[in-house]
């Protein structure tokens, strides 16, 4: 995993820029159907410094495009928003629940599992995202009533959050309008690496 790790720190932006570029082509775009997508989203925080016990829930939005390789499988690449965070990390300082927004960009490979041979479909999917924190917010672990505050280079664990990797996993409910766009309900999980 360290290596894995150590090649998404070094290549990971370089990866997704030229999976970006290749879908942007002019004959990629031909073949496009853009689209937006809303969910729910569970993550996990871990870090060099910071690992959380609990899983957290967030929401993510996003606009897609997606890429028909067959009728039953695509690729998807979105650009969207994304809670994460974790409740009860363990930090050098203490425990804390963390909340961190993120400009996320993943790029899933999804099977199309079609209903009724219509225009909705249940898509499993799975891929690698890269994200960037657009924000962070952090409170002592377990005080509910206590207010997130923002999150700073001095906060437990904070130089460690600036950007991530991870393997997204999930199912969604898509639609297919014609003309070439798309909606998707989907529910996610980010393993983060």
């Amino acid at each position: 995993m360290v290596v894995g790790k150590q090649f998404l720190n070094r290549y990971g932006r370089h990866v997704v820029l030229a999976a970006v570029l290749l879908c942007i082509s002019s004959p990629a775009l031909a073949q496009a159907r853009f689209g937006f997508t809303v969910g729910p989203a569970l993550s996990k925080v871990s870090g060099d410094e910071i690992a959380a016990s609990d899983a957290q829930w967030g929401i993510m939005i996003g606009l897609n495009v997606e890429y028909e390789l067959t009728r039953d499988w695509q690729i998807d690449i979105e650009f969207g928003l994304s809670q994460k965070g974790g409740d009860k990390v363990e930090t050098p300082d203490g425990i804390f629940d963390y909340r961190f927004n993120y400009i996320e960009i993943p790029l899933t490979v999804s099977r199309m599992f079609w209903l009724n041979d219509g225009p909705w479909a249940i898509s499993p999917f799975a891929g690698l995202s890269i994200g960037l924190n657009s924000g962070c917010s952090i409170r002592p672990a377990g005080e509910r009533k206590v207010e997130f505050e923002e999150c700073s280079a001095a906060t437990p664990g904070g130089k460690t959050v600036s950007q991530m990797y991870g393997l997204p996993i999930g199912i969604a409910l898509r639609r297919r309008y014609p003309g070439g766009s798309s909606f998707a309900v989907e529910a996610r999980y980010t393993a983060m690496l």
